[in-house]
């Protein structure tokens, strides 16, 4: 590991021989995906202020997960089309689909 140069280079090293040194392997994992900077935590923490308030104390953890993720990666959701995601949600729930005369 001392030989490598890069994150890269010490990253492959490791990957080629996880089988060898697995929880090295595994520490280095860790490693790697700590943010940087604290900044993208406390972005999520209030972001998270906003979605959970006091209305939805009672929200499940996989609602709450996909809320905050609509929240925070507003830039996939701005390149979706809302019209083909309609059809295809009112095709695959039929017993929530509404009829509109």
């Amino acid at each position: 590991i001392y030989q490598c140069e890069t994150i890269l280079n010490a990253s492959k090293f490791i990957h080629e021989r996880k089988a060898s040194i697995p929880l090295i392997a595994q520490a280095y994992q860790y490693l790697l995906t700590l943010p940087v900077t604290t900044a993208s935590v406390e972005r999520s923490f209030s972001k998270m202020k906003i979605v959970k308030n006091r209305l939805r104390t009672k929200m499940g953890d996989e609602r709450l997960d996909s809320l905050l993720t609509c929240t925070l990666e507003t830039f996939i959701l701005d390149q979706l089309k809302s019209n083909e995601l309609v059809e295809k949600w009112s095709n695959n729930k039929t017993g929530r689909r509404m009829q509109f005369v």
